[in-house]
């Protein structure tokens, strides 16, 4: 299942429930030719958007005569704009109050409703927007609204639910080789390679690196006399680009500050990111960047970024990871990062 481990006891309840009353006739297959109109609902993060553009595309690609549109945060105006697959781009900002009341006002106005996440709130806001079919999995207790369910299969990966999705629309086959390139607006200009990018920001802190594992990279890396260009993020340590800037100066080493549209352009010059977790890693691993992906406290096999030149990097034998996510369970905080500034470090000797 994929949801958030904090809500098993009521997601359990609406599983039962939703076992136990389900009045929809279920179609084992949607005729896309009859199919003008398809949204999709996904209130995930921008890693999760990344790793869906490539469901879009294809199904695009094999049945132009679609409008696809999409929901959800507000973030999508920046990444998906320049999405040529898309009809529609739909912004929602707030909580879940504001999304269901902001669905209400949108209507039912799609023939086709597909929901990624499998999250019961998604897929009752997909019913209210949907004119025929609401397309998705039965993770989280919404079945009885469902007229249509994907076979999760083994979900080993976080492409899963879009590889499934499509081989239920009959876009993929079991042989299928997933891939995803957002199109986004990004750089022409190119650094050297001995310039380098490093990102350690993510939406959950505690993939977040240690400042002293991200101070022992850069002083590694500057002492080989490479430049620095070090992205700060939301949600990192107060005060953390001064005491880097303190400690590195401002020669070869740089703190870059912006948007997250102008983020993506200038991260897009890089040849060479060094990352942990998050959104950035996929967005550099679809560009074909070298990028280096810190992984300590999530599941590096389910959350990988997929590409031809990413280098996956975890301490082996952490008995703690991976873990919940939110709170360090080892008496040792955050003990799955520990020295891995040096598996970083013999990594990047074979990058540089």
């Amino acid at each position: 299942m994929y949801f958030n481990k904090r809500y098993r006891l009521i997601i359990s309840i609406i599983k039962t429930i939703s076992e136990l009353i389900d009045f929809r006739k279920k179609f084992k297959k949607i005729d896309l030719k009859l199919i003008h109109s398809v949204l999709i609902v996904d209130f995930q993060q921008i890693g999760d958007i990344v790793v869906s553009s490539g469901f879009i595309r294809d199904l695009k690609n094999q049945h132009p005569h679609l409008e696809i549109s999409i929901v959800g945060l507000p973030f999508l105006k920046d990444i998906l704009a320049d999405d040529d697959n898309l009809s529609n781009v739909i912004n929602i900002k707030g909580g879940w109050f504001e999304r269901f009341n902001s669905v209400r006002k949108i209507g039912a106005q799609y023939d086709l409703v597909i929901c990624p996440r499998g999250d019961v709130r998604d897929i009752l806001m997909g019913r209210m927007l949907s004119k025929k079919y609401v397309l998705s999995f039965d993770f989280s207790g919404g079945d009885f609204l469902l007229d249509a369910v994907a076979d999760a299969g083994e979900m080993s990966h976080i492409s899963h639910r879009q590889i499934q999705l499509g081989k239920y629309l009959g876009l993929y086959d079991d042989d299928v080789k997933y891939s995803y390139f957002l199109p986004v607006k990004t750089s022409l200009e190119k650094k050297k390679v001995d310039e380098i990018a490093i990102h350690i920001g993510s939406s959950r802190r505690l993939r977040q690196l240690p400042e002293l594992e991200l101070f022992k990279i850069i002083e590694d890396l500057l002492s080989r006399g490479k430049k620095v260009t070090f992205f700060e993020a939301p949600g990192l340590a107060e005060g953390m680009s001064e005491r880097l800037l303190q400690m590195f100066g401002v020669n070869d080493f740089k703190i870059w500050k912006g948007s997250l549209s102008n983020f993506i352009v200038e991260l897009s010059k890089f040849q060479i990111l060094i990352t942990t977790d998050s959104a950035q890693a996929h967005l550099a691993s679809g560009w074909g960047l070298n990028t280096l992906v810190i992984f300590g406290p999530s599941k590096m096999e389910f959350c990988h970024p997929i590409g031809d030149k990413v280098l996956n990097i975890k301490k082996k034998d952490v008995a703690c990871s991976p873990c919940t996510q939110y709170k360090c369970l080892n008496k040792e905080y955050q003990y799955c990062y520990k020295d891995i500034h040096s598996l970083v470090i013999k990594e990047l000797d074979g990058v540089l």
